[in-house]
């Protein structure tokens, strides 16, 4: 009988030991860290996987790796929580200014403003996001977007730059006409023909 319990014990001690070491393993690893918490964040386990997410991103040793950990940081914490959109972004982009991500979590932002109805506001946001890299037709669709929280804003002549930016520079794409005629619309608007 106390062989039998001696046995248990050895197994429990094993396992326990190997819990141990997977977990320090992990703790060593940032890129299983943060495979692991992007499961738990696409499980929608967001609590689980924030500390994790940022315990990567803290981690200097892969910048892309750092700076992916962090953005999800940010997606999970303002999961749990919107109203720190704001402070969670502001956290990302000193971390990260010249980051791709940094963009579109101040577009993300610029655009919540904008359901809110601060149109001022979203065209500051989307104004820092005009500094963050991105491609051609990101940038068209975020000038398209300030001309737009600009015009809202009853800023018509400075709606109307933008939208002009947006008509200049994508004339052939779908954006060029549609920014054409939303100036037109502000001329009309303002009973300016």
């Amino acid at each position: 009988m106390t062989r039998f319990f001696g046995t248990i014990l050895m197994f429990a001690a094993l396992s326990i030991t190997g819990a141990k070491l997977n977990a320090q393993g992990i703790q060593h690893s940032p890129e299983k860290s943060y495979q692991t918490a992007l499961q738990l964040f696409q499980e929608g386990l967001y609590s689980e996987a924030a500390p994790i997410f940022r315990s990567v991103s803290d981690r200097h040793e892969n910048r892309s790796l750092s700076e992916s950990a962090g953005y999800y940081y940010v997606l999970a914490v303002t999961e749990m929580d919107s109203t720190l959109i704001e402070e969670q972004t502001e956290w990302f982009v000193d971390r990260f200014p010249t980051a791709r991500r940094s963009g579109e979590l101040l577009k993300d932002v610029g655009h919540r403003k904008m359901a809110q109805g601060e149109y001022r506001a979203a065209l500051d946001w989307f104004e820092r996001a005009a500094h963050r890299p991105m491609t051609r037709r990101q940038r068209t669709e975020l000038t398209y977007n300030m001309a737009e929280a600009a015009a809202n804003d009853e800023s018509y002549d400075e709606a109307r730059v933008y939208f002009m930016e947006v008509a200049e520079l994508n004339p052939e794409s779908v954006w060029g006409p549609r920014a054409l005629y939303a100036r037109g619309r502000l001329y009309l608007e303002e009973e300016r023909y």
